[in-house]
C-alpha cells in the first residue's frame, strides 16, 4: 500500500499538463515552514525543538522575485531561542509549467541564546548564501518548494556569560539529503 501510495503522489504531477500563470510581476505571494524535533538518548527525551519560519515575497518578473524571511526557534533542552531574518533574491533558472528549478541568494542576519544551568551562551551573527530549489504548482495559486542544503559564508561572534569567547568566520557546502526543506506558498492576484 505505502508502495502505491509514494507511486501515486510521484506520478501525478506527471499527468498535470496545465500550463499555470503563476509569476505574474507585481504580485506577492506568502508561505513558509513550520517544523519540530524530538531526539531521544537510550530512550530518554534529549531536546525538543519548534521551528516557525513564515516568508513574504514579491515578483520583480515572471522570472525573478524579492523578499523577506524571518526565522524563529525554540529549544526546550537549553531554554533557548533563535532569531534570524533573512532577505532574500530568487531567480528562476528552468520553468515548465508547473515544474521549475530556481537559485536564491539571501543575506541573513542572526541572534541566538542558549542556558545550561547558570551558563548562558549567545551568538550574534551575519551570513551570505546560495540555495537551489524545486517547486511544483499543484494548483493555481499554491506552489510547494523545496530547498536543498547550499553554499553559504557566515560570520559569528559568540559569548559565554557575557564574555567574548570567539569569533569564527565559516564557509561552507551542503547538499546533504537530510537538509532538504519543504515550504508550502500562496500567490496571492
Amino acid at each position: 500500500m505505502k508502495l502505491f501510495l509514494m507511486a501515486a503522489i510521484l506520478i501525478a504531477p506527471l499527468l498535470t499538463t496545465t500550463a499555470i500563470a503563476q509569476f505574474t510581476p507585481g504580485r506577492f505571494y506568502a508561505g513558509g515552514s513550520l517544523g519540530g524535533s524530538t531526539g531521544f538518548t537510550d530512550g530518554d527525551e534529549r531536546g525538543r525543538r519548534v521551528s516557525l519560519s513564515p516568508l513574504l515575497g514579491y515578483v520583480l518578473s515572471d522570472s525573478s522575485s524579492i523578499g523577506l524571511n524571518p526565522v524563529y526557534t525554540w529549544n526546550k533542552d537549553t531554554e533557548g531561542h533563535e532569531t534570524m531574518i533573512i532577505g532574500f533574491w530568487r531567480r528562476d533558472i528552468i520553468r515548465n509549467d508547473p515544474f521549475g528549478l530556481f537559485m536564491t541568494i539571501g543575506s541573513m542576519i542572526n541572534h541566538s541564546t542558549n542556558r545550561w544551568g547558570t551558563t548562558k551562551d549567545e551568538l550574534w551573527g551575519a551570513g551570505i548564501g546560495l540555495t537551489p530549489g524545486l517547486y511544483w504548482f499543484p494548483v493555481e495559486r499554491l506552489s510547494i518548494d523545496a530547498t536543498l542544503g547550499g553554499i553559504s559564508y557566515f560570520y559569528d561572534r559568540r559569548y559565554t556569560n557575557d564574555e567574548l569567547e570567539s569569533r569564527n568566520h565559516w564557509l561552507s557546502a551542503s547538499f546533504e539529503s537530510r537538509l532538504w526543506n519543504l515550504s508550502l506558498m500562496y500567490h496571492f492576484k
